[in-house]
């Protein structure tokens, strides 16, 4: 096995890492936890790929380094410099995960991933259905190898009705549906993507969660047009998909229980929806007033919480969510990227975020022109994560680089796959 091999392998065994939840492997040291290994990993393999990168930049490298610019400038109003780093930590690496995904992207492996991220996804799929039909006997499982940390917050969302809303599985469903529908055997085409299907509804309906809903739709639809060849079969899965959803959410809601589609309609029990909207706008709020507070750099990255209660009494509002636990991430963040951008990195962060991600669409539409059918899955799967970013606390280590590892594979193919060996639709 070459070096090259050799570092796919550690790529792929980095990417399965980053897509389970932060446990311990070995011992209850942090050192032995998932994520902390992946990161580890992460930075020997840029270090082997150190003189590749330079030889080859990628073509939208200058609008990433105005990020990093803009991001680090933020350090210099920040109060908490050890929230700063914390959050900052992340965010670089997601970045380094950028150029090595970038690096070792080839077109011979493309293919070999979307495998990979199959199998992870039907680990996730495996695992989130066992939570929902043996909760005690998993979450007792959870309790003896989870780190400390994740299991505070699990806890708390499982208290609210919520569940792996940061597991990402639904943005997979793109690359399960193209190797099942490339099966020849048309009866287990059939059979395996319906039953998959509603795995991945039931999973989805029973996490609590809006935006899981709304990503596995998007990522149904998308899938539905990359794969329009096939019309009748995904058609098929198309009314399973909205049959099934329909129907186990309303056997729920005659039970007494919301659903994520109950939340999306708006169905509000005891007011509860009310209240979680009131919530995410006095957060966009807040996330005004404080970047406004230091327009041109923000308040510094991770310092969102730092200010809750300042920007509070210049709007003379109370806000009891500025109480709870600090290590909550729910109250770190407005739950929207730009805004998020804005409080955090001020005017300049915000305007070069806004250009990263207006370059990212720009780029994948001029794509969407050729019948690169992998590519176009690692575009929706993509989006899909953006979409979460939209609606959803972000700066935390696994956003970040799903974020950045899915973008690198996809600028790779912009840069260097030879679109006159695709087909125009």
């Amino acid at each position: 096995m070459n070096i090259n091999k050799i570092r796919f392998v550690i790529f792929c065994l980095i990417c399965t890492l980053i897509r389970f939840p932060n446990i311990y492997l070995f011992f209850h040291n942090p050192l032995f936890q998932t994520h902390t290994l992946a990161r580890g990993l992460i930075i020997l393999l840029f270090i082997s790929l150190t003189q590749q990168l330079l030889n080859r930049f990628p073509r939208i490298t200058s609008y990433i380094v105005f990020y990093i610019f803009a991001v680090s400038l933020s350090i210099l109003t920040a109060i908490n410099i050890t929230s700063f780093l914390s959050v900052y930590k992340d965010f670089i690496i997601g970045i380094i995960l950028f150029f090595v995904a970038y690096s070792l992207t080839k077109k011979e492996n493309i293919r070999t991933f979307c495998f990979i991220l199959l199998c992870v996804a039907m680990i996730m799929l495996l695992f989130e259905l066992l939570f929902i039909l043996f909760p005690n006997e998993i979450g007792s499982v959870l309790t003896l190898v989870g780190n400390d940390m994740y299991l505070k917050f699990f806890s708390y969302q499982y208290m609210r009705g919520r569940l792996f809303g940061d597991s990402f599985t639904e943005t997979l469903f793109p690359f399960v549906a193209l190797f099942l529908l490339r099966s020849k055997n048309k009866v287990v085409q059939i059979i395996l993507l319906t039953i998959i299907t509603i795995v991945f509804i039931i999973t989805v309906l029973f996490s609590g969660w809006r935006t899981k809903l709304i990503i596995y739709l998007f990522t149904l639809i998308g899938t539905f047009f990359v794969l329009l060849p096939r019309m009748r079969i995904t058609i098929l899965t198309v009314v399973i998909s909205l049959v099934v959803l329909f129907s186990v959410s309303t056997a729920f809601r005659l039970r007494g229980n919301m659903t994520s589609l109950d939340r999306l309609l708006g169905q509000d029990i005891e007011g509860q929806q009310s209240q979680i909207n009131n919530s995410r706008i006095v957060f966009l709020k807040e996330a005004i007033d404080i970047g406004l507070s230091s327009p041109l750099i923000g308040v510094g990255l991770g310092n969102y919480y730092e200010h809750l209660s300042h920007s509070s009494q210049l709007a003379k509002k109370s806000y009891s969510s500025a109480q709870m636990n600090h290590s909550f991430i729910i109250i770190d963040d407005p739950h929207n990227l730009f805004f998020s951008s804005f409080a955090n990195t001020g005017t300049v962060g915000f305007i070069a975020l806004f250009l990263l991600i207006m370059q990212f669409a720009i780029r994948d539409i001029a794509l969407w022109r050729y019948t690169a059918v992998e590519l176009k899955l690692y575009m929706i799967s993509f989006w899909g994560v953006f979409i979460f970013a939209f609606f959803n606390p972000w700066m935390y280590f696994q956003t970040f680089s799903w974020f950045w590892i899915l973008r690198g594979i996809i600028e790779k193919g912009h840069d260097t796959l030879n679109k006159k060996n695709y087909e125009k639709n």
